[in-house]
């Protein structure tokens, strides 16, 4: 069986990665984070705590890991002895939590380099009429508000600028069965994404695939059927986040990318990337106009 049979059909750049490379590796001078705050949503998660992971190896000076399982956190901490990590209790879909988060941290701090928004959840991967209506609508609460709730607070208080890497995946453009929540709250994401970005041209604002991770059973079959190809490693969605954070990124703000694409090679051709919109949610392909669609049948 091929494990690169659900990643190469998807790749952008010739150079295809399953975890960490020189441009994305942690300690890596070049992406060094000595003296920069972040905040990591979901820090318990295979993702979250990676992504703290990424940048304690990086240096930053203060890596605020949020959730709601504090106790998992503080455990996750210890076990991978995290440098400058705060734990910070927060439910990030509800907006007076996400502003105590953020008021907590320009009153302390009195800066944010930036936030990597790591929550996410899979509903009840069932037809729309199975489907449990509570586990349906948590997709959206967990996917697109706390996405539209982090920015919103960020530029409260931080005047709009740093940089904002929200996790999602390419399950956003593809049309499956039952999955009628999770796809379109990540296509809402990656759409929110990117007119922050043309909002706020002062802030790197970025959606990244984070690939086919390695799964533990708990997180639900439709993540099990694809164990076989589950090749990527949770650090290499930390490891972008930290190229991204730097000024290397700036012409990809707004953008969806993926941890399985050359970073470098993106860089390389963002000119084209630009000018042809390559990397923008596009929902029509028909040619709208005031002559119609030019049929061809």
């Amino acid at each position: 069986m091929d494990a690169n049979a659900f990643t190469l059909p998807f790749q952008l750049t010739k150079a295809m990665h399953r975890d960490v490379y020189p441009a994305t590796d942690p300690s890596s001078p070049s992406i060094n984070t000595s003296g920069k705050i972040v905040i990591v949503t979901d820090a318990s998660g295979g993702i979250g705590s990676n992504v703290g992971k990424a940048w304690s190896t990086a240096g930053a000076k203060a890596i605020i890991l949020v959730g709601r399982d504090v106790a998992k956190i503080e455990t996750m901490v210890k076990e991978l002895k995290l440098e400058n990590a705060v734990v910070y209790p927060c439910n990030m879909t509800v907006a007076e939590d996400v502003d105590s988060l953020f008021k907590s941290v320009q009153q302390k701090y009195g800066r944010l380099d930036a936030i990597v928004n790591a929550a996410g959840t899979m509903g009840d991967a069932k037809p729309i009429g199975e489907a449990n209506i509570a586990a349906w609508w948590q997709d959206y609460e967990i996917n697109v508000k706390t996405t539209f709730l982090t920015a919103h607070y960020y530029v409260k208080y931080f005047e709009g600028k740093g940089t904002i890497v929200s996790v999602v995946s390419l399950a956003a453009f593809l049309s499956n069965p039952n999955s009628s929540s999770y796809s379109p709250a990540k296509l809402a994401q990656i759409k929110i994404s990117e007119l922050i970005g043309l909002e706020y041209p002062e802030l790197r604002v970025f959606s990244v695939h984070l690939g086919i991770v390695e799964a533990e059973n708990s997180r639900g079959t439709v993540i099990d059927m694809f164990t076989p190809f589950a090749k990527d490693k949770a650090l290499a969605t930390g490891g972008i986040s930290l190229f991204l954070s730097t000024p290397k990124a700036d012409h990809l703000t707004g953008l969806f990318l993926s941890v399985n694409w050359d970073i470098e090679e993106v860089i390389k051709h963002q000119e084209e990337i630009l000018a042809k919109g390559l990397l923008k949610p596009v929902a029509l392909r028909a040619r709208l106009g005031p002559n119609g669609h030019p049929w061809t049948t």
